[in-house]
């Protein structure tokens, strides 16, 4: 058993596919199948289900990716700590949505460019709030999955979204007392946010509380400083992250309901795979996760 035969398992379970793994691995497909079938006979156990369309785990060897993800995790940390003396230099490409590209200017490209003078930093805004593919980037923020298979995605923040109103609307239409209340209210649509669709809204504290409502739709955007304005424009009520409202302090608007009723607001860092990363692109990961999860970021 080797490092690079566990690699390869882990990355053809993650994608289900021999084929789509050995493009992301530029390997033949018959070394990939060999590998994986002199692994499954080093441990004595199946690892996939054959014959379908997706090449599935057994439960077995849903055991055994656990533990391969937390072994590979830590071979990646030993690399890390011997790369600490390492020089940061070279390029990188981040790709980033608008909103959050608007809090990294604000707050951290500035410091990160003063602490690593030799990284040439390339930043391209994404249009939207979706990865769908990276291209030649090396790194990807993104608040949903990608829906490509292929890419490997990491939870670097988890916060909240919640639903505001501006206080002129509230006049209008009194103070709802819970978000099934809100059918009844205009409504702001975050668009590309996997918890709306087709007029319906969910939510999901990942505490316990959860529920959904039909939503009398009246504007959409994937811009979240844009629906921040609208809302308090009193134009309707959004289910959004506070750090659309961070760059205007200003603005007229009211939190809804405790703090019990509210939608999650993820981040993820979006790799071409589990392949190897220099050390300069592992270094702008781990200082974004952790400007990320300071008190103000978001």
């Amino acid at each position: 058993m080797n490092l690079e035969t566990l690699r390869i398992f882990l990355v053809v379970a993650e994608v289900k596919s021999i084929a789509r793994a050995a493009e992301i691995l530029d390997m033949n497909g018959s070394s990939i199948s060999r590998k994986i079938k002199g692994l499954e006979e080093e441990l004595n156990t199946e690892l996939f289900h054959r014959g379908g369309k997706e090449f599935n785990t057994t439960s077995q060897g849903t055991q055994i990716l656990k533990q391969v993800g937390t072994v590979l995790g830590e071979v990646d940390q030993i690399r890390n700590l011997a790369n600490n003396d390492q020089e940061v230099s070279g390029p990188i490409s981040l790709i980033v949505p608008p909103t959050i590209g608007n809090a990294l200017a604000e707050r951290f490209l500035v410091p990160f460019i003063k602490r690593y003078p030799k990284v040439k930093l390339r930043i391209k805004v994404n249009s939207g709030r979706q990865v769908d593919t990276l291209y030649d980037n090396d790194l990807a923020i993104s608040p949903n999955l990608p829906s490509d298979s292929s890419l490997i995605a990491k939870k670097i923040f988890n916060g909240k979204q919640h639903f505001y109103a501006g206080t002129g609307l509230l006049e209008k239409y009194g103070v709802p007392s819970h978000p099934a209340e809100l059918e009844n209210y205009p409504y702001l649509v975050l668009l590309d946010d996997k918890s709306y669709s087709q007029d319906v809204q969910t939510w999901n504290n990942g505490q316990g509380l959860s529920g959904k409502f039909n939503t009398n739709s009246v504007a959409y955007s994937d811009h979240t400083e844009i629906l921040a304005r609208m809302v308090a424009d009193n134009v309707g009520v959004a289910c959004l992250p506070k750090g659309a409202f961070l760059n205007n302090p200003t603005l007229n608007f009211v939190r809804l309901f405790a703090d019990e009723y509210y939608n999650q607001n993820c981040l993820y860092a979006i790799y071409p795979s589990r392949q190897y990363r220099p050390h300069r692109i592992n270094v702008l990961a781990e200082e974004l996760e952790r400007f990320f999860n300071t008190k103000h970021a978001l």
